[in-house]
């Protein structure tokens, strides 16, 4: 592209060779500015996305281990007064 730039100017009425070396550098630097941008969209994702995505997952896996917890817990309380009023019915003691 650059060359393509250099011969319209020169069909146009020629050029400065320090244009021509101002336009080299610009050229040089333009890439190097893609390649960082590319670099931080590289690192966003090989090491925030996977973080983040374990971060997610572990949260979800200890709720739902501590909802477990919880259900079961409040199951057991359940059963224990069910089978207190059942032997509270038929008149005889529980034994554990």
């Amino acid at each position: 592209m650059p060359l393509k730039g250099f011969l319209v100017r020169l069909q146009q009425g020629g050029c400065h060779p320090c244009e021509i070396k101002k336009e080299k550098k610009e050229n040089q630097e333009a890439p190097k500015k893609k390649t960082e941008k590319k670099r931080w969209k590289k690192t966003l994702l090989l090491i925030l996305l996977p973080l983040v995505a374990w971060g997610m997952a572990s949260i979800i896996l200890f709720l739902n281990h501590k909802a477990t917890k919880t259900i079961s817990a409040t199951a057991m309380m359940d059963l224990q007064a069910e089978t207190n009023a059942n032997a509270q019915s038929i008149a005889t003691p529980y034994r554990c």
